[in-house]
């Protein structure tokens, strides 16, 4: 029996899967490929890397495209968010698998490849290398700098469902939004300490903004209890789009490394991105300003220029950090969050350009992304620092 529907499944499939490829070819269809949707910073890069392609004409306008995914919750509210691009959606994962690996890892001229991550074209091909990874992301952030007025994800209406958790209309109320990071992964090394946003939030409290915890899957730290903070993650509805919602009309946003840092940047919403040790790699967005983190040699006890730590990045750990036994690492203050943020909203109120110090900083890295990425790294950061950045 086992033996006669394998022999069905090989004759059927390979008549679907002919089929499937010559309406394709005769209909010019092409489907998403190597894309990550599911995971937030994916979800968000990779759709606005999609959608520039096409603003700039580099997607031809005839051509039919399929919204593929493994992932059905992002995917879906995603889809319908920018539904007019596509023709349908599949994320059943059995007809996922059947046209990768019967219609479209075999014919690579029906993919349409919209990944900006280190996924081979297929099941036999190896992830790309770390350097094409850098690479992409360079020509990804030098497309935001052509295409700096195109703001696809802003302007969606708000979610009644959020307005009536929050208790007050988002358009009417200044208001902050804040994550942290409570494990460490890519271009967290260190679980966030949340007595450090103390300061900044008592600031904003004196000057009437209202405080958002967000992050799904971080709980609620029992610093910020009787603080008067809301706790985004006990709205039951939160999706992607409750997300951009809740950020779109934020005063300012407090990110830990992580793809929550994205949201702003889709908004154009001041945002400080802290403890972050990927120096060479950061997220873009004009009114973004970063705070890395500090890593002291425990052979000398002496901290490491940040060029040693773009090195380190590029030569050793490319992706999570793994090098705690040579080096502490040293994460951001409470002082430094404070300043930095007032910074990140002084650019939103009188945008100025890059700084003298940074420029000549990030002059040495024309193959890097920070050399093409629209945000900073916090003026008073480097002056406070600056034989770290020579």
């Amino acid at each position: 029996m086992k033996f006669l529907l394998k022999t069905l499944d090989m004759f059927f499939g390979k008549l679907l899967s002919l089929l499937i490829i010559y309406l394709s070819r005769k209909f010019n269809i092409k489907y998403t490929s190597r894309n990550l949707w599911g995971s937030l910073g994916h979800t968000l890069v990779e759709m606005d890397y999609f959608l520039r392609l096409k603003k700039l004409g580099q997607i031809d306008n005839s051509i039919k495209i399929v919204f593929l995914s493994n992932e059905k919750k992002m995917s879906k509210i995603i889809y319908q968010m920018f539904k007019k691009n596509f023709i349908f959606l599949i994320t059943l994962p059995y007809i996922e698998i059947f046209l990768k690996r019967r219609v479209l890892w075999p014919n690579q001229d029906l993919c349409l490849d919209i990944g900006l991550n280190s996924l081979g074209i297929d099941s036999d091909s190896s992830n790309f290398s770390h350097e094409d990874l850098l690479n992409r992301y360079s020509n990804y952030y030098k497309m935001i700098l052509k295409t700096e007025n195109y703001k696809p994800f802003k302007n969606f209406k708000i979610d009644k469902k959020l307005i009536e958790f929050l208790g007050f209309d988002l358009d009417k109320e200044n208001y902050i939004v804040m994550q942290v990071k409570q494990n460490t992964a890519n271009a967290t090394a260190l679980k966030t300490d949340p007595s450090t946003y103390i300061k900044t939030i008592e600031y904003f409290q004196r000057n009437n903004f209202k405080i958002i915890f967000a992050g799904s899957k971080e709980a609620f730290p029992k610093e910020f209890e009787n603080k008067n903070i809301i706790n985004y993650n006990k709205f039951i509805h939160q999706s992607i789009k409750t997300d951009i919602n809740l950020i779109s009309k934020a005063s300012f946003v407090i990110s830990c490394a992580s793809g929550f840092g994205l949201l702003p940047f889709t908004q154009d919403v001041p945002c400080i991105f802290i403890n972050t040790w990927i120096v060479a790699f950061p997220v873009p967005g004009k009114y973004i300003v970063h705070l890395p983190v500090k890593l002291k040699d425990k052979t000398n006890n002496k901290l490491i220029s940040f060029h040693n730590m773009i090195k380190h990045y590029l030569e050793v750990d490319n992706y999570d950090f793994n090098s705690h036994h040579l080096y502490e690492v040293v994460p951001n203050n409470d002082e430094e969050i404070l300043e930095a943020a007032l910074e990140a909203i002084s650019l939103k109120k009188n945008y100025y350009d890059f700084s003298d110090n940074y420029k000549n900083f990030i002059k040495k890295y024309d193959d890097l992304p920070i050399r093409y990425a629209s945000s900073r790294i916090s003026e008073k950061f480097i002056l406070k620092n600056i034989n770290l950045f020579k």
